[in-house]
């Protein structure tokens, strides 16, 4: 197992995401609004970051898991506002891949996301992205 991150991303077209900083208590890595210019365009929605989970092994994997469920169900009521909304939520699993090490053919990284957990989040409409960066 690589080290790994698992993020929280919301999205949304109109509101201003600042008080999901307090209602779920995580501070983000970056929160925009909707509107601003942001490198000569106009941003299109706003948007909150903020790792949830962090950690190097197969072990530390496990408890993220657990606690990324007790994390979605606690604040069931603060994610259910965007579900049917104009509002993406997004669980990203981020994978830290070192490829200095790494031989033409061998397997970059392997993750088992089991059905309950997929469950979980797709009952509250938040979606999964599994992503891969080199160290």
């Amino acid at each position: 197992m690589n080290a790994f991150t698992i993020s929280l991303q919301v999205h949304h077209v109109s509101r201003d995401l600042h008080f999901l900083t307090e209602s779920l208590a995580t501070q983000p890595v970056f929160c925009m609004t909707a509107g601003p210019q942001v490198g000569g365009s106009v941003r299109k929605t706003s948007v909150w970051h903020a790792p949830l989970f962090q950690g190097a092994n197969q072990q530390h994997f496990d408890l993220a898991l657990e606690g990324l469920l007790h994390f979605v169900k606690e604040h069931e009521a603060t994610l259910a506002e965007f579900a049917g909304e104009d509002g993406l939520l997004e669980m990203i699993f981020t994978f830290k891949v070192d490829a200095s090490s790494a031989k033409a053919g061998d397997l970059a990284h392997s993750v088992n996301l089991l059905p309950f957990l997929l469950y979980e989040l797709s009952s509250r409409q938040i979606g999964v992205k599994v992503q891969t960066a080199y160290a």
